[in-house]
């Protein structure tokens, strides 16, 4: 009997470590949910176009992120493992912009140099940006806080289509 509680307290003592890791490993990264994709828009729909990713004269025709809510466009944007969620994020010129931005995994910024946006993001902490979209065109998302050598990684684009006609 001795000899069995023994090999009993053993092996529990082998698997608890491992357990309590696998628990503290899924708390830290839950399951990720599918990042939002660009939908593509019918052709009969009202077209919005912006510049071809290889600067050339063909266009992508891409529908917006988020949804209107009081003539603002409100995007839900998730930094989470070395992204931005949704990546690009589509809006339309114009258009009043709210990004609401949260962290889930350590300290970010969001930095959109061109626009002159850059607001820090603490985990678990939502800020809101806001701003027009007043200049059709492509813009480079970063994160300008170095938390970690793989933070040089962490871009995404900001898409302001022309308005339709």
């Amino acid at each position: 009997m001795y000899n069995f509680l023994l090999r009993l307290l053993a092996l529990v003592a082998v698997i608890l470590p491992i357990l309590v890791i696998i628990i503290i490993g899924i708390m830290i990264y839950p399951m990720e949910p599918p990042a939002e994709q660009p939908t593509p828009v019918t052709a009969t729909q009202r077209s919005r176009f912006v510049p071809a990713r290889d600067g050339g004269t063909s266009q992508e025709l891409l529908q917006p992120s988020g949804v209107v809510i009081d003539n603002t466009r409100i995007v839900r944007v998730t930094i989470r493992r070395l992204k931005f969620i949704p990546d690009p994020i589509i809006v339309v010129e114009g258009e009043t912009v709210r990004l609401e931005v949260t962290s889930q995994d350590a300290p970010h910024n969001i930095a959109i140099e061109d626009l002159n946006i850059n607001q820090k993001v603490e985990p678990l902490a939502p800020e809101t940006i806001e701003f027009t979209a007043d200049r059709p065109g492509r813009y480079s998302m970063t994160c300008s806080v170095n938390c970690g050598i793989a933070d040089r990684h962490l871009e995404g684009e900001l898409i302001i289509q022309e308005k339709a006609e």
